[in-house]
C-alpha cells in the first residue's frame, strides 16, 4: 500500500521494531495508522471486518497460535475489537517449546478501558507509539529548513517563510487529517468540509466503541463546542461546564457527566492535554498544576465552533489560540521523532512557557508561540525570565530558547540568543 505522505512516525516504528516484538500504534480515526503500518507489515488482519473478528475470537478460544499465523510482522487493525488478542503474543513468547521471532503490529482508535487494563499489564516487550494527523512538514506546507534536532545541537538557522495569515487560517481549518490534505489544488472546499464530516462520523462510530461513556451525540456536540471555546487555556472542568449551561441551558449537566464524556473524547484520542513541566527552580515558586486544553488537531475545534478561514481572520484572539493548537500538534510530532515529550509551564505570577520539549536524555528546550511579529519581543523576554528561574545546577541549561511564529518572513537568532522560527519552516 502506498501513501502520498512520508510520515515522521516511520522513524519511531522502525526503531521500535528493532527492539520490541509487539508494537501498539494508537491515534484518532483516519490519522493514517493503518496505511502507515502497512508499509512495514507483511501480513494483516482487519478486525473491523466482522467475519475476521469472529474467526479471530474463535481461534483464540480453540488454539491461540492460529490467530497469530501469518508472515512477520503481522498487522492487526483495530485490535481493541478483540481485546483478548493482545495477550496472545505474550503466551507465544512464554511457550518454552516454541522459538518465536515473530513481530506484531496492533493499531487502535479507541483506548482500552480500565476494566480491561489488565490486558496491557500482562505484556512484556511491548512498545506504544502515538500517531496524530499530519504536521505541516508532512503535508508539505512547511519547508523544513529548520530542524528541531539542529536547535538541540545549537546550530544556526536559515529559512524563509512563505505562509501568510490567510494561509495559516486555511491550514488551521483544513487540519492535518490525510484525506483532507490529499488534493491541494482542486479540493479546498472539500478539505474544509472534512472536519465537519469527521465529527459526525466519530459521533456515530462512538456508539459502537468500547468506551461506554459517550451515549448521547447531542451532549457530545455540546462538550466539543464548549471545549473548543477554551482551547489553549487551563480552563477547569467547572468553567467548561458553565460554558455548556450558558450556551445550551441544560441545568442537569453535572460534572460527573462532563468528566465521563471528556474521558470518552480522550479515549478516542481527540483531546490531548499539555501537562505541566515539573522542574527544579532556584526559589520556591508555586506552579499552577493545570493542563492546557488542546485537540489532537485544530480542525476539530474549527468544526465544533462552525468556523471558516474568513471568520477566523476576523477574530484575532480565537485565531491566536487555534494557531497554538496547530503548533503544539506539530511540536508533539517532531518531539516524538527525537524521543521527546511536550509540556508547558505556568507559575502563580502567570509566567508562561507554551511548550517545553524534554528529551529522554534529560535535555530540554523552551518555546513560546505567537502568531504576530509584534509579540515576539514579549515572548522572548518571558523565556529569558524563566531561564533565570530554573535551577540549572540540577537540570542543566536549556539547549535553546525559541519563539515559534506564524508570519515571520524568515528564521533568525536575536541578539539575546533566542531563536525566532516560523512554523512554516520547522521539521523534526
Amino acid at each position: 500500500m502506498t501513501t502520498p505522505f512520508k510520515r515522521i512516525a516511520n522513524l519511531s516504528i522502525k526503531r521500535k521494531l528493532k527492539t520490541s516484538h509487539v508494537i501498539v500504534i494508537e491515534g484518532p480515526l483516519a490519522c493514517g495508522k493503518n496505511t502507515t503500518s502497512m508499509q512495514f507489515a507483511k501480513s494483516s488482519c482487519d478486525l473491523t471486518n466482522e467475519v475476521a473478528a469472529y474467526n479471530t475470537k474463535l481461534m483464540l478460544d480453540i488454539e491461540f497460535k492460529r490467530a497469530l499465523e501469518g508472515q512477520s510482522p503481522k498487522l492487526f487493525r483495530e485490535w481493541q475489537l478483540v481485546p483478548d488478542l493482545l495477550n496472545a503474543p505474550q503466551k507465544l513468547f512464554d511457550d518454552k517449546n516454541v522459538k518465536c521471532k515473530s513481530k506484531f503490529i496492533f493499531t487502535e482508535s479507541v483506548a482500552l478501558q480500565a476494566d480491561k487494563s489488565d490486558v496491557c499489564c500482562k505484556l512484556d516487550n511491548v512498545s506504544k507509539i502515538r500517531m496524530r494527523p499530519l504536521s505541516l512538514f508532512e503535508s508539505s506546507d512547511s519547508s523544513g529548513k529548520v530542524s528541531l534536532a539542529a536547535l538541540f545541537a545549537n546550530k544556526d538557522v536559515k529559512a524563509k517563510n512563505k505562509l501568510t495569515k490567510e494561509d495559516l487560517a486555511y491550514l488551521i481549518c483544513r487540519g492535518g487529517f490525510p484525506k483532507a490534505c490529499t488534493d491541494k489544488e482542486n479540493g479546498k472546499e472539500k478539505a474544509l468540509r472534512f472536519a465537519f464530516d469527521y465529527i459526525k462520523n466519530v459521533i456515530i462510530s462512538s456508539q459502537c466503541t468500547k468506551t461506554n461513556t459517550i451515549k448521547d451525540p447531542q451532549r457530545l456536540l455540546m462538550i466539543l463546542n464548549a471545549y473548543a471555546r477554551h482551547i489553549a487555556t487551563t480552563a477547569s472542568l467547572e468553567t467548561i461546564r458553565a460554558q455548556i449551561l450558558s450556551n445550551f441551558h441544560d441545568t442537569t449537566y453535572s460534572q460527573t457527566t462532563l468528566y465521563a464524556y471528556l474521558q470518552g473524547l480522550n479515549d478516542l484520542f481527540l483531546t490531548e492535554e499539555n501537562l505541566l513541566w515539573n522542574t527544579s527552580l532556584k526559589s520556591r515558586s508555586v506552579t499552577r498544576n493545570k493542563p492546557v486544553r488542546y485537540f489532537v488537531d485544530p480542525s476539530i475545534a474549527v468544526a465544533a465552533l462552525n468556523l471558516n478561514p474568513d471568520e477566523l481572520l476576523k477574530n484575532s484572539e480565537q485565531f491566536e489560540r487555534l494557531f497554538k493548537n496547530l503548533c503544539i500538534r506539530d511540536l508533539r510530532i517532531y518531539a516524538q521523532a527525537l524521543d521527546g515529550e511536550v509540556y508547558h509551564f505556568k507559575d502563580r505570577n502567570d509566567l508562561i512557557c507554551d511548550g517545553v520539549i524534554k528529551l529522554n536524555d534529560g535535555t530540554y528546550g523552551l518555546i513560546n508561540i505567537c502568531l504576530d511579529d509584534d509579540e515576539i519581543d514579549n515572548k522572548a523576554k518571558e523565556l529569558l525570565k524563566l531561564k533565570k528561574k530554573i535551577d540549572t545546577h540540577k537540570v542543566g541549561e536549556p539547549k535553546f530558547l525559541m519563539v515559534l511564529t506564524g508570519i515571520t518572513p524568515c528564521a533568525y537568532i536575536r541578539a539575546d540568543g533566542v531563536y525566532v522560527v516560523p512554523i512554516g519552516g520547522l521539521k523534526p
